[in-house]
């Protein structure tokens, strides 16, 4: 089934519309002449379909796709309407066909769907399943799209259902569409899909589900196509959605063996759908970091060829603190190769999947100022999950004056350090910031912590115990100068001197220099309880003031240029 990418990654729909297709089998020596298809299009009527996708009912949504869909419907596909939910609360059998199967049907299904209101349950097994009886599954090739809100509320297991329908049917194939369901708690209809080797769709608004329901419409039209499974390794498990999807190409073979340039068929998922005439065909196959190639004789007798990957996946789930923000963009992997340790994949989120080809890897996670790293060896064939603990304790920080807990105004630089092995210098950039206050989710150990303001450094060695929070008042031991040069008449001095400050006694020498800025006027905090001297540079001459001040005094300074 040809997938759209901007739905493929959107999970779920509010609005269950099962669609039933069905079709008898080609005859094996020409496609061509096979059945046309017929389709049962089953609407979800239960209560949850007055929900809200941007402003509008999904039960208005469903009416004006469902409309638009009748009037493109394709003549060759014989249709028909059922819908549940519509009639009762509570009542799990509230199932009822509203317009039978037949070629004229869905100028009756556009007027009908008009006047069906949700009040009920949503008993999506037993209607996929009175739709498959009713189209001799057990006879005939049969297709249930399905298009669905959620969770069956009618105490019937789907992924038991599909399984049954999947073991008993001569083709049966079931497709799902999503409308509005967390990926988190889309695997209940998910595995309805994978279970009969069908697809998974996920909608969000109006236009994927119409784009949804379309393709779904053109692969039942085109049921007796070859496809193609994929395989990690030579005799492995075939490959379903929870993976993700790969991307498909086809290109034909000339009878020199050729591949034409031009694409003649491109589709994503875990299943290829080769839509093409009867051929040799070259199928490129790139799914994560692998890329596999396979010459396909197609005959359009559903065929189902199988490309090896020779490849391993690897998922892995991030576990962090609480406080930490974690979210796609500031939740980042990388996968290097161990030997050079070239980056050969990354990914953000919280749980992530890499297809990989055999061979040792270093991957690295990161949120935060948190960082962990996992080595990994990978044969053809590996599926490895792992959790990785990337839980950390909180930093919270401010600065003050001193040790009586003025605040310290302004913007300062903070940054976390691991430590380096002789424990006490430098390791490893955890995080930063520029702001006045803040904090720095870290791993649990001892971890370095710098600060630098103006005049002012510290560095101190911090005790951090995952999931628990350290408030850090930082006792700057100083003093909050407001300044202003003027000149002999009191005003300010125009322009952009340059002002230095230094430790009494050190001024001659340019590396004992505290901080210089390059202002008429401003605020600095400069070290207390140590005698200071400011110089300035301006108009050719050079000028001092000493400076002395106490622990957290705030003063207010004009120096006067010339006197």
């Amino acid at each position: 089934m040809v997938r759209n990418r901007s739905w493929i990654a959107t999970l779920g729909l509010v609005l269950a519309l099962t669609v039933v297709l069905g079709s008898a089998p080609p005859p094996a020596s020409a496609a061509e002449t096979r059945q046309s298809a017929r389709a049962m299009l089953v609407l979800d009527a239960s209560g949850s379909m007055w929900g809200k996708i941007g402003g509008r009912s999904k039960i208005a949504i469903a009416r004006e796709v469902v409309g638009d869909l009748m009037r493109n419907w394709d003549p060759s596909v014989s249709v028909g309407l059922s819908a549940y939910g519509h009639r009762r609360k509570g009542d799990c059998s509230d199932i009822e066909q509203l317009v039978p199967i037949g070629t004229s049907s869905p100028e009756a299904i556009a007027q009908m769907v008009t006047r069906i209101n949700p009040r009920g349950k949503t008993p999506l097994s037993q209607s996929v399943r009175l739709a498959a009886e009713a189209l001799r599954y057990t006879e005939e090739a049969a297709t249930v799209i399905l298009v669905t809100d959620g969770l069956e509320t009618c105490d019937a297991d789907p992924c038991e259902l599909a399984a049954l329908l999947e073991e008993t049917g001569v083709d049966f194939t079931a497709h799902v569409v999503g409308f509005d369901i967390a990926e988190a708690q889309s695997s209940g209809v998910r595995c309805i899909a994978e279970k009969t080797g069908g697809q998974y769709f996920a909608a969000s608004n109006a236009d994927e589900l119409k784009s949804a329901l379309a393709t779904a419409v053109k692969e039942t039209a085109a049921s007796g196509r070859d496809r193609v499974r994929l395989a990690l390794a030579e005799g492995g498990p075939l490959l379903e959605g929870e993976y993700g999807d790969a991307e498909f190409s086809f290109f034909a073979l000339d009878d020199a063996g050729q591949a034409s340039p031009a694409t003649a068929a491109h589709n994503y998922g875990h299943v290829g759908f080769l839509d093409v005439p009867a051929g040799k065909y070259l199928a490129r196959v790139e799914f994560g970091t692998v890329t596999a190639e396979q010459t396909l004789e197609v005959l359009n007798e559903r065929a189902e060829h199988v490309i090896v990957l020779d490849a391993a996946i690897i998922r892995l789930n991030a576990l962090f603190s609480k406080e930490t923000k974690a979210d796609r963009n500031n939740l980042a992997w990388e996968v290097l190769a161990a030997s050079d340790a070239r980056r050969v994949t990354y990914d953000h989120g919280q749980q992530v999947t890499f297809v990989l080809s055999p061979g040792d890897y270093r991957v690295t996670a990161a949120v935060s100022g948190v960082r962990k790293a996992i080595d990994l060896q990978l044969a053809a064939g590996d599926i490895i999950e792992r959790e990785v603990d990337l839980r950390g304790g909180t930093l919270a920080f401010r600065p003050v004056l001193s040790a009586r807990g003025e605040p310290a105004p302004g913007y300062f630089h903070w940054q976390a350090f691991s430590l380096a092995q002789d424990g006490k210098s430098r390791g490893e950039r955890l995080d930063y910031s520029n702001q006045n206050s803040g904090q720095f989710v870290l791993p649990a150990g001892r971890n370095l912590l710098v600060f630098e303001a103006y005049a002012i450094k510290r560095e101190l060695v911090l005790d951090i115990v995952a999931e628990q929070t350290v408030n850090l008042d930082l006792d700057l031991n100083g003093a909050l100068l407001n300044y202003e040069f003027v000149d002999a008449d009191g005003k300010r001095l125009p322009g952009y001197p340059t002002w230095n400050l230094f430790r009494a006694g050190a001024e001659s020498d340019p590396a004992n220099r505290l901080t210089y800025d390059h202002k008429s006027a401003g605020s600095i905090i400069v070290p207390a309880g140590e005698p200071l001297v400011l110089t300035l540079e301006a108009d050719g001459r050079n000028q001092s003031w000493p400076i002395d001040s106490k622990p957290g005094e705030t003063r207010d300074v004009r120096f006067e240029v010339g006197r």
